[in-house]
């Protein structure tokens, strides 16, 4: 009888991580598409000249550069947010140096406490 139970609740569990999991995937996608519709804005004010008047002489001189740029990340971001989720919503258990208290930050032992 606790078997089932023990069964029944490990898989109540594994439940609420997967519900958990695409909860966090779903707020990372609208995080990502919220971040990509701030930086396409300005870049569409900047491409179609909206506003010409009020851009200053630098933003006038310099507004192709920024064009580019802002393009640039938004096709990087854009590309790697399938990777974006996945990281925040299955994060991997990492081993590293704080497993051992004998490690600095960088991985390495100790010289002193090598006896």
């Amino acid at each position: 009888m606790s078997r089932r139970r023990n069964r029944a609740s490990k898989q109540i569990d594994k439940d609420k991580i997967i519900e958990m999991r695409n909860e966090i995937a779903k707020k990372t996608s609208k995080g990502v598409v919220l971040f990509l519709s701030l930086l396409i804005i300005p870049c569409v004010i900047l491409m179609f000249n909206i506003g010409n008047s009020f851009y200053s002489s630098w933003l006038i001189t310099h507004r192709t550069q920024i064009i580019g740029v802002l393009l640039f990340v938004i096709i990087i971001v854009a590309i790697s947010s399938p990777l974006i989720v996945e990281v925040n919503s299955n994060p991997r258990p990492l081993s590293g140096p704080g497993k051992n208290p004998k490690m600095d930050p960088w991985g390495y032992i100790d010289s002193n406490d090598r006896k």
